[in-house]
């Protein structure tokens, strides 16, 4: 008895590991009788009909940003094609990028949340020396979300007019998370300071240096709804009150363990190099070439800057989370608009009881695109997966799912799904714009990097906080 016990627990516990690291790979409905497999559009819609027991089986890796999206789309798909399993699973760009390398996840479709991970891909597949080479057909963005700050209210107010603008002239990402640091720095300077004292400036210091001889403190952006502010200063704060915030913590994630994380650092990257070329604006060639020229400067800020900071996060979504918690230090965070968007429609029901947040959004920004990527080396046998994985792309970028997609707080890219008509209170993009939220997101990026760049990128991050 004792022994089909044990055995009945050990299938017990099988059968559960296998839901939750695999929520869609359930066994195939059987077809045999099935009428629908004799409908002459089956083949076309679903592939080649199949019995339950030799089901086209698509594996397929996605990024987090896109779990409750591509999971209630995969359900319809397996509804509509019961030849067909779609086994998800969900994973970070920079963690999905080490697994690919070691070969450790073999998906037929990978859904990063950005192209940037892509590129780090190609180089990190080219530096590990592996025997096949890097196959991949890449294909249009499916949906997207901007890189965006969450910030206080009242940090807000004190924010903005602090740079007249959230344009790239005023290097909005790397003053606002580097604030007070200055942008050169020597090695003997850097040497003299402690290692604890590496860490952004304080607000009231922020504030003094860059208001003094400013020709306005009017605020250059919509201010936010609220009721009238006091009026001790122009900045409609007191210094008092900016003093007691002590040091400016607006924080990002990990660049090495973070998709996110290097988002965040490329567009800080990208206001270093603007703030030391004689140019307003770099081209996609200067860029890289910019960044090598300036790589120890940037390290030296970069240490200067972070080099004292508590380790960062490894999740957006847990930072975005965090800051709202009672003991936080945050005064804002990088993250996505989607992650904004889940953490915004918990406290929203909250209301008064809730300190407000406020939506901001630099430009240029990185946006988090969802590109399709069908790895397509393999044997002749794959590409009927490879095909299965196409047609399920199709139902993604189909009309119904990108009114969907709206509705998880996603950005659609089919040109007849427009955000405003899609006037139901199930629409965050309406519900949350007493937050900040704009129907029209800036569409400003800095110049493309390739997978080297980026991967010098990390390491100059690497080099200046000497963690990994």
């Amino acid at each position: 008895m004792l022994v089909v016990c044990i055995a009945a627990f050990a299938v017990y516990v099988h059968f559960m590991w296998t839901r939750l690291t695999n929520p869609h790979e359930g066994p195939p409905s059987p077809l045999l009788g099935d009428s629908r497999i004799m409908q002459a559009e089956f083949r076309e819609r679903c592939g080649r009909p199949t019995n339950g027991d030799e089901a086209i089986v698509v594996e397929i890796l996605h990024s987090e940003d896109i779990k409750a999206w591509i999971e209630g789309a995969a359900d319809i798909y397996m509804a509509r094609c019961p030849n067909t399993q779609l086994r998800l699973r969900a994973m970070d760009d920079m963690a999905a990028v080490d697994a690919l390398v070691a070969g450790t996840v073999e998906p037929t479709l990978w859904v990063p949340a950005s192209v940037v991970a892509l590129r780090y891909l190609e180089d990190r597949w080219e530096q590990s020396l592996r025997e096949t080479p890097l196959r991949v057909e890449e294909g249009a963005e499916l949906v997207r979300s901007p890189t965006v700050l969450l910030v206080w209210e009242d940090r807000f107010r004190v924010l903005d007019p602090l740079y007249g603008g959230w344009q790239a002239e005023s290097a909005p990402w790397a003053r606002s998370i580097c604030a007070a640091v200055p942008t050169a720095i020597s090695a003997e300077e850097l040497a003299a300071i402690p290692r604890e004292e590496m860490v952004p400036g304080s607000w009231i210091e922020w504030k003094r240096a860059r208001l003094a001889g400013a020709p306005s403190e009017t605020p250059s952006s919509v201010t936010p709804p609220s009721e009238t502010p006091p009026s001790e200063t122009p900045l409609g704060v007191s210094d008092d009150t900016v003093t007691s915030w002590g040091r400016v913590a607006i924080d990002h994630t990990s660049p090495p363990r973070s998709g996110l994380g290097l988002l965040a650092l490329y567009l800080m990257a990208h206001d270093f190099a603007v703030l030391r070329s004689p140019k307003a604006e770099l081209t996609a060639e200067e860029f890289p070439e910019t960044l090598a020229e300036i790589r120890a400067d940037l390290v030296r800020w970069l240490r200067r800057c972070e080099a004292g900071l508590d380790k960062p996060l490894e999740s957006a979504l847990l930072l975005t989370e965090s800051m709202f918690h009672v003991s936080s230090r945050h005064d804002g965070v990088v993250t996505s608009e989607r992650h904004v968007f889940e953490v915004l429609d918990r406290i929203d029901d909250h209301g008064a009881m809730m300190r407000r947040a406020w939506v901001v959004y630099p430009e240029p920004t990185l946006w988090s695109d969802h590109p399709e990527i069908i790895f397509t080396s393999g044997d002749a046998a794959g590409e009927e997966s490879r095909e299965a994985g196409r047609r399920f792309v199709d139902l993604l970028r189909s009309r119904e799912q990108q009114v969907r997609a709206i509705e998880e707080g996603l950005r659609p890219t089919h040109p007849e799904v427009v955000i405003r008509d899609h006037d139901v209170p199930r629409n965050p993009f309406l519900r949350l714009r007493a937050y900040g939220i704009v129907l029209e997101a800036p569409t400003g990026e800095p110049p493309s990097l390739d997978g080297a760049a980026l991967r010098g990128l990390i390491e100059a991050w690497e080099d200046a906080t000497l963690r990994n």
